[in-house]
């Protein structure tokens, strides 16, 4: 069920780069923010990194990920929202129900991915 998950992740985020001009040279900027440390939101955040760089999507050179983490704050977690949308990410992942909702509230220009 988890693998599902990561792999119709991955398969969006395929089809958000062609949307959003992510075959380019420049490197896409992933934000991703996760409210607290747990073994499954954590396994989410490596599923989908690990999709992408499958994808060609490698930390260094095609792409660039921002990872931040509110240690159940929820404060923080806005203020990470905030400082992704800042950052001018090209997608965020918001891994959790309280980090979606300050992503959506952060921004409406920047796709969420959650």
């Amino acid at each position: 069920m988890k693998r599902g998950m990561v792999l119709l992740w991955a398969g969006l985020m395929v089809l958000s780069g062609a949307l959003f001009g992510f075959g380019s040279e420049k490197a896409v900027k992933f934000g991703i923010s996760q409210i607290v440390e747990h073994p499954a939101l954590d396994a989410t955040r490596k599923g989908f990194i690990d999709q992408l760089e499958e994808q060609g999507y490698k930390s260094g050179s095609r792409a660039e990920y921002l990872y931040k983490n509110a240690q159940n704050n929820r404060a923080v977690s806005g203020q990470i929202a905030r400082h992704l949308v800042g950052e001018k990410v090209d997608l965020i992942l918001a891994i959790s129900t309280p980090s979606a909702q300050d992503a959506a509230a952060a921004t409406q220009e920047i796709p969420i991915l959650f």
